[in-house]
């Protein structure tokens, strides 16, 4: 998730690639766990830093 955190840093990935270079085959898999754990859905995440 810290690799996931750094790419969402990038406004120019989809999270849709972002979920593919962290391994998963489903971005909707990927946002459920990363929102598990950071409380947050990755696009909320990308917000927090206006992109």
């Amino acid at each position: 998730m810290k690799r996931a955190m750094q790419l969402l840093s990038s406004d120019y990935l989809s999270i849709q690639h972002i979920a593919e270079l962290c391994g998963y085959k489903n971005a909707s898999k990927f946002t459920a766990e990363f929102q598990e754990i950071h409380g947050i859905t990755p696009s909320q995440f990308r917000k927090t830093f206006n992109l």
